[in-house]
């Protein structure tokens, strides 16, 4: 509910500076896929957690693993040489 109040209220600021101050569209197109962006994260972590658990335990498996092991070109022994 916090997170839906906080995005609501920018998009008002938004509006209100905006009638006050035109801005270029390219602002308008930052702020509403800032807006889109926030309440999709939303949704997806109220409604969908097991999803968003799966990416975010995905992200950290591949931030754990070391670089050498995801390119194919390189092998590493028992006493951790690689070798090409």
């Amino acid at each position: 509910m916090k997170g839906f109040l906080f995005f609501t209220i920018i998009g008002i600021l938004y509006y209100l500076f905006q009638s006050r101050y035109p801005q270029p569209i390219i602002h308008h197109i930052y702020i509403s896929v800032f807006v889109f962006l926030g309440y999709t994260l939303i949704y997806l972590m109220r409604y969908h957690k097991n999803f968003m658990y799966k990416v975010v335990k995905n992200v950290n498996d591949a931030n754990k693993a070391p670089v050498y092991s995801l390119i194919p070109d390189f092998k590493i022994d028992e006493n951790n040489n690689i070798s090409y």
